[in-house]
């Protein structure tokens, strides 16, 4: 329970005082110093503040006073106050948001008194004048706001002369231009063109035999002397000129006295014309004696002529597909390349790629993505190939191997061979740089005792990790690999993590202690070298443990418990940090929770314990 009280605004000024009193559950007044949070919401279900701040708050009997705004950094402006309806909420400490919201009303209001939002009647003296943030009229009282737009239709008493747009006192017809520049001469501006191309001009008019000549220099015209008087070509110009050009000669030309041959007067040739024929070539088949059947031709094989049927140049082997269409055309059992593009024995249905010879076919690669069925994962699905862990399909080894493939989507649930068969694992992709699998997974509410899961098959799933959870009825989350499915996976370090509601101290580390992983995976041995700082490490959650490094030298541990092995007190100390005793304990001893607990001090304690493999 709390009231409110707001002090009346008699200036405007940046803060705004805020008193109350403040009630426990019980009705006991709130005492001491404690932290109060201020937010101004829009409305009593806006999620997002317009404004707030925390300050430290000195309550006696109940009753305190705060200066809302007082920090310049962050100000109660009149902006924000300018809106409503508006909303405080109070917190207390890390206590919930008092509900519901306050509506603030009157007082804060008067803040608005210092900015003047309009003026009805009277007169205005000003400085400047603006409009929407833009300066309309300047200290000289002269209007500097944008320009008025006016329109012709919009004008009234125009002249009779004017009213068709048009001034027809000054306004030349065609004709008028014309009969002026028909009678009289006139001078053109600089510049001017006909038909957009230049007038040549020439300020004085030129002597006889003179002509009109450009001078790059001054990039005009002027009157000047033909200097190109030689119209004679020598004998080299005009070798130049044939070499260069194509003539065009006249009819009767001749060469030295004798016609030019051309195509025109070229007779057609015959056979008997010519002069010096070879003799094995004067009877025209150049010494063949063969002369065929009708509906043959003379066709070239082995290095001899022989006369074949026309009708098999066009499919030699009989096959009925035309030869520039037979893959090949010597052998009948060798089909059309409009059915086998690459001509490679594997029709286009059954041919990955119907444009390689060499490529896959389908009974070899279903899925046509180069990798044959025997090596492919998912064969009906060209994207996936490989053991990325992220369909059931395509199991990984482990978390660590999906990380290491470049396939990790981040934290969460991803597909693995598990001791001979498929199942789905717990993948920590970002602790310690990743790729750890969750081997054991114990969320146990406070006062229970629940009976441990030893899996032989199958992994736990992280679901939950709020502390008060009962994950003990969730087969697929409460459990812990035994030593069997352990020793099936290649690991080289393990990772602990355990915190209770009993204090704040939390154990998480890792460690690569031989022994140690020998212990997880046979259940013979011990953990002893978990306190070594040689393969020990603490990770970014561990928080004053006194496990597993401080122990003062007294390396105490429960050794060959088999399946138990990460279970019953696989490390504890009876002497840590200031001599406390300090367990790592799953129903140690048969009903003992324990996380950096004395023993046998935590069953109401909610606890939650977890370890990781990689």
């Amino acid at each position: 329970m709390f009231l409110i009280f707001l002090q009346q605004a008699l200036a405007v000024p940046q803060q705004l005082s805020q008193q109350g009193r403040l009630l426990d559950s019980d009705g006991i007044p709130v005492q001491g110093s404690h932290n109060l949070s201020f937010q101004i919401f829009e409305s009593t279900i806006s999620t997002t503040p317009i404004w707030g701040e925390s300050t430290p708050v000195f309550f006696s009997n109940g009753y305190y006073s705060v200066v809302l705004g007082a920090n310049s950094n962050n100000p109660l402006t009149s902006e924000i106050l300018s809106t409503e309806p508006l909303y405080l909420e109070l917190q207390l400490d890390t206590d919930p948001p008092f509900q519901p919201r306050q509506l603030l009303s009157a007082a804060p209001y008067a803040r608005q008194a210092g900015v003047a939002e309009s003026i009805n009647g009277g007169a205005v003296d000003a400085s400047s004048v603006s409009v929407g943030g833009v300066l309309v009229v300047d200290s000289s009282g002269s209007w500097v706001g944008p320009t008025i737009g006016l329109n012709w239709s919009s004008i009234t008493g125009i002249p009779q002369g004017f009213s068709d747009g048009v001034d027809d006192d000054t306004q030349l017809s065609e004709a008028d231009v014309e009969q002026m520049i028909g009678n009289d001469p006139i001078d053109l501006a600089l510049g001017s063109s006909v038909d957009t191309k230049p007038i040549v001009t020439q300020q004085t008019p030129c002597s006889d035999g003179q002509i009109l000549v450009y001078d790059f220099a001054s990039a005009g015209w002027s009157c000047g002397e033909d200097k190109d008087t030689n119209t004679q070509l020598s004998a080299e110009e005009i070798v130049t000129l044939l070499t260069n050009q194509a003539l065009e000669l006249s009819n009767g030309t001749t060469v030295g006295g004798s016609p030019v041959l051309t195509e025109a007067t070229l007779p057609a040739p015959d056979w008997n014309d010519l002069q010096n024929v070879p003799a094995d070539l004067a009877d025209g088949d150049q010494g063949l004696d063969v002369e065929c059947s009708e509906g043959e031709i003379l066709t070239y094989i082995n290095s001899a002529w022989e006369c074949t049927p026309f009708n098999s140049v066009l499919d030699f082997d009989n096959d009925g597909v035309l030869s520039w269409n037979d893959c090949d055309d010597n052998d009948s059992a060798v089909g059309s390349s409009s059915n086998d593009a690459d001509c490679d024995g594997v029709v286009t249905a059954d041919d990955c790629d119907d444009t390689d010879a060499s490529s896959l076919t389908v009974a070899e690669d279903g899925d046509c993505d180069g990798v044959v069925t025997a090596d492919d994962c998912d064969d009906s699905d060209s994207l996936v190939f490989d053991a990325n862990g992220l369909s059931q399909s395509c199991p990984a080894s482990s978390c660590k191997a999906i990380l290491d493939g470049g396939y990790s989507n981040g934290d969460g649930q991803y597909w693995l061979s598990i001791n001979g068969s498929v199942g789905q694992a717990t993948c920590d992709m970002s602790t310690d740089g990743g790729g750890w699998t969750l081997a054991l997974n114990y969320l146990r509410q406070g006062s229970t005792n629940p009976e441990l899961s030893v899996l032989s098959s199958t992994l736990p799933i992280r679901s939950n990790s709020s502390l008060g959870t009962n994950e003990s009825g969730t087969p697929s989350s409460w459990g812990h690999a035994g030593n069997t499915l352990m020793s099936s996976f290649d690991m080289s370090e393990l990772m602990f993590y355990c915190v209770t509601s009993e204090h704040s101290r939390v154990i998480h580390f890792k460690t690569s202690s031989p022994d140690v992983i020998s212990y997880v995976k046979t259940g013979s041995g011990s953990m002893a070298d978990v306190y070594s700082s040689s393969y020990t490490t603490s990770l970014p959650l561990r928080n004053n443990s006194t496990l597993p490094l401080h122990t003062n030298g007294e390396n105490s541990a429960y050794s060959s418990e088999g399946d138990l092995a990460m279970t019953a007190f696989p490390f504890y100390s009876d002497s840590g940090i200031g001599n406390p005793r300090a367990h790592w304990g799953i129903k140690g001893g048969g009903q003992r929770w324990e996380c950096d607990n004395s023993p046998g001090s935590n069953p109401p304690s909610h606890t939650l314990h977890r370890i990781w493999f990689r």
